[in-house]
């Protein structure tokens, strides 16, 4: 039990340290580009802790919505404002860092949740799709509009054209 907890406070103390020096990054960073990526490493980080809680869905859903959508948003901001990218920097300890806690955010995820120990779930789409649009239409409209306006604007970016 002693070892348990010892692992608990040392992942805790790890993942805490990361998310440190990764908004440390986030804010000195010069280039833009480089700090959508320390902000995404700020994400997993926060989706590890929430995973050391045992809420593995809301990590990953935190992984998918909140980090990918962040990153997405400032790349794709800063691909609008024509910013002209910095030279590329080796950055292979950083990147095998987060690929290391990325993987330990989805275990942890995985193993709080049980998903292993499920048997086979069923699961009509068709059910799921109607509860979807009776009961959660206005948040399914924001999504739609939401993507329909990043689709336009991504066309704009393509096809190069001043405002």
């Amino acid at each position: 039990m002693f070892l348990n907890e010892v692992l608990e406070v040392g992942a805790f103390t790890a993942i805490s340290l990361y998310i440190l020096v990764s908004a440390l990054i986030a804010i000195k960073a010069k280039d833009s580009i480089y700090a959508a990526a320390a902000l995404g490493m700020v994400g997993l980080g926060i989706a590890g802790l929430i995973a050391m809680l045992g809420y593995g869905y809301v990590a990953a859903f935190h992984v998918v919505i909140y980090v990918g959508a962040a990153v997405t948003f400032v790349t794709f901001s800063v691909l609008m404002l024509r910013e002209q990218p910095a030279e590329f920097k080796e950055i292979k300890v950083l990147a095998a860092l987060n690929a290391l806690l990325l993987a330990g955010v989805y275990l942890l995820a995985i193993r709080s949740t049980g998903i292993g120990e499920l048997g086979s779930v069923y699961l009509n789409l068709g059910e799921v799709a109607r509860v979807i649009i009776e009961q959660y239409w206005f948040p399914l409209l924001i999504v739609f509009v939401s993507l329909a306006t990043i689709m336009i604007e991504g066309i704009i970016v393509a096809r190069g054209e001043e405002k």
